[in-house]
């Protein structure tokens, strides 16, 4: 799709459209697959999918943050009309991106229990933890790969092609959960299993069409870059720099939860869970925001970037205020899928955060919106201080403040940090005149 032609409001919608149902149904399917293991399994083993995946995102951090300019990249190739620099671009980020997953996987198997230990996970749990993030971490290369094979499918504008993939292996991944863990009796490690096959046929599917979407651009030949490499390497490492400090800071927040117990580890999954899913239209308009205004810098269309920036956010406080309403009347509804007791602490202090999130849908609006221009502007390392500034207020503020006021000190933490990144978003955008 060529997004640098047509009215901006009527491109920008059917761009991101797809893309945030695709992140929405992303997101459903982890709502789904922590569903299916609170009540096909029970509510450790909840504690227990919950607790592999918090490590995990650390491995799927930076590989996410390796591949995470590939689409601008590829978008800016896409609006100059330089095709034939596509394929080895693509090709050498593919093969880097699946050697950095094998790092990882191993790296994983040999330290994950030592992780645990140092997070103060509660010893009943460790073991099944332990093998849990190991089988997750298998899949790690076909991540790297697949982030190469979609950045050609973004990047081009085929945001529709992206979002049948998507949906179609998570629906995969949902039934193939519930086959193997209610009616195979694996346990949590059944949701490990499922992940990872379907992963694998993601994987093969996304090749296959940026395989198809390329011959009709280019006739190059694919060949590994180094010099491809390097240059990406000075966008993509601030970016890596900033998901690993993000994923660790999030870890050493959990530390916090994991000191409460297994309820509270629960309800705080609920809760983040919850909360990220209904994040998600803002989180995925932005994205679809990074490749429009990347083919449209690299065609010079500069005007269509700021109409489209301002439409970016008038949509979204539409889109906040719908949240809002959604958070105060059916989250009690969202959370009862769990089947938690509304009694139990973990559920009570679930509901408190979200209702404490609120705000933070504003938020996050003007910091996602902002970095989304930062990055289409291949200010990196702005976005990656931006990130990491937010954190450690986070930090800083969580640490000091649940002493006193308890665990409702993650919610105003994430507040305060969300808050401060906001400044500092604004402030650059000013100061650049973006």
């Amino acid at each position: 799709m060529d997004l640098t032609k047509g009215k901006v409001s009527t491109a920008l919608l059917k761009f991101t459209m797809p893309i945030t149902l695709m992140q929405i149904l992303n997101q459903a399917y982890m709502v789904a697959d922590s569903v299916i293991v609170a009540r096909f399994v029970n509510e450790t083993a909840l504690s227990i999918w919950s607790s592999a995946n918090n490590i995990l995102l650390i491995g799927y951090a930076i590989l996410s943050g390796f591949s995470g300019a590939s689409h601008i990249v590829v978008g800016r190739f896409y609006g100059e009309q330089q095709y034939d620099k596509i394929k080895p671009t693509v090709f050498t980020l593919g093969m880097a991106g699946m050697a950095l997953g094998l790092v990882q996987t191993v790296i994983y198997l040999l330290f994950s229990t030592t992780v645990f230990r140092i997070m103060q996970l509660p010893q009943e749990i460790l073991a099944s933890c332990t093998r849990l993030a190991v089988i997750y971490a298998l899949s790690f290369p076909l991540t790297g790969l697949q982030g190469a094979a979609g950045a050609v499918i973004n990047g081009s504008g085929n945001s529709k092609m992206q979002t049948t993939i998507c949906v179609s292996t998570q629906i995969l991944n949902i039934v193939l959960d519930v086959i193997i863990i209610r009616f195979f009796h694996t346990g949590v490690e059944g949701a490990a299993w499922a992940s990872d096959f379907s992963m694998l046929v993601s994987c093969i599917w996304n090749l296959a069409c940026a395989s198809r979407l390329l011959k009709q651009k280019t006739q190059a030949k694919a060949y590994f870059s180094p010099a491809s490499l390097k240059e990406y390497l000075t966008l993509a490492i601030p970016t890596i720099v900033q998901s690993s400090v993000l994923s660790f800071g999030t870890m050493a927040l959990q530390v916090i939860v994991n000191r409460a117990g297994v309820e509270y580890i629960n309800g705080y999954t609920v809760a983040t869970t919850i909360f990220n899913l209904l994040l998600l239209p803002i989180v995925a308009t932005s994205v679809g925001f990074e490749t429009f205004a990347s083919q449209n810098i690299g065609a010079k269309e500069m005007g269509r970037v700021k109409e489209g920036y301002s439409f970016l956010i008038k949509e979204g406080l539409g889109v906040c205020i719908v949240l809002t309403v959604i958070d105060v009347f059916f989250s009690g509804a969202l959370m009862a899928m769990y089947s938690m007791d509304p009694a139990s602490s973990g559920y009570v202090f679930a509901k408190l955060y979200l209702l404490f999130m609120i705000p933070n849908f504003f938020l996050q609006l003007f910091k996602y919106s902002i970095e989304a221009l930062l990055k289409a502007h291949l200010k990196m390392n702005l976005f990656a201080i931006s990130s990491v500034l937010s954190l450690g207020c986070r930090l800083i503020f969580a640490f000091a403040a649940e002493p006193v006021i308890g665990l409702s000190a993650m919610a105003w933490a994430l507040l305060f940090g969300t808050a401060v990144s906001v400044a500092y978003d604004v402030y650059w955008k000013r100061k650049l005149a973006l």
